[in-house]
């Protein structure tokens, strides 16, 4: 079974009549598991989908645990919800700590020569990973694919996260917070741009 990403080429926009909505995207961090997320060892914070919109874009994560991490560790950061949210992911994989980690959902790991999510991380003044800079190549939704992740190495540095940021949108983006219509794009050109066995 292939599994085909899309990028959205015309966000065409339709009015439907629905619930409004509130859900959440859960951040957590993941132990590793040979090269696969395994044991979840903390929840870093949460975001409110309601105050995402389309393109997606950089969220910083209010951290509310700050769990140590060891040094020459590979983890992974995990989103997960039950909303419209997607992750912008790239296929730039030049930016710093990147090239040679992971990144995957429920189904299968993946390497980051095939367009990893889109994050960055800090440990006080060190980056570990941050490929924010990279112009987005398209977004997969997180509900969708089960649970999104991406993974990161922490080379000689040990120390609590810092800083966590990750480039998200919602589908479901509402116009006016209090309206129970809901503009969905995704009904316009939508083309497959990466295929990945499964």
């Amino acid at each position: 079974m292939k599994r085909i990403r899309t990028l959205m080429l015309l966000w065409a926009a339709t009015t439907f009549a629905v619930a409004a909505y509130g859900d959440v995207i859960t951040v957590g961090l993941y132990a590793d598991s040979g090269t696969s997320p395994s044991t979840q060892l903390a929840v870093l914070g949460t975001i409110d989908d309601s105050t995402l919109s389309m393109p997606p874009s950089l969220v910083d994560v209010g951290l509310v645990s700050n769990p140590v991490l060891s040094s020459d560790t590979r983890y992974w950061i995990g989103l997960s919800t039950t909303g419209a949210s997607v992750w912008e992911w790239s296929f730039d994989t030049s930016g710093t700590g990147v090239a040679g980690e992971f990144f995957g959902n429920e189904n299968s790991d993946f390497p980051n020569s095939d367009g990893p999510y889109q994050m960055a991380i800090a440990l006080g003044s060190v980056t570990l990973y941050d490929n924010m800079a990279a112009a987005g190549s398209g977004a997969d939704g997180i509900y969708s694919f089960g649970q999104l992740y991406d993974s990161f190495s922490t080379g000689p540095n040990s120390g609590a996260i810092t800083a966590l940021g990750v480039v998200v949108g919602n589908l479901a983006a509402v116009p006016e917070p209090s309206s129970f219509l809901l503009t969905i794009g995704a009904l316009g050109v939508v083309i497959a741009v990466a295929r990945r066995g499964l």
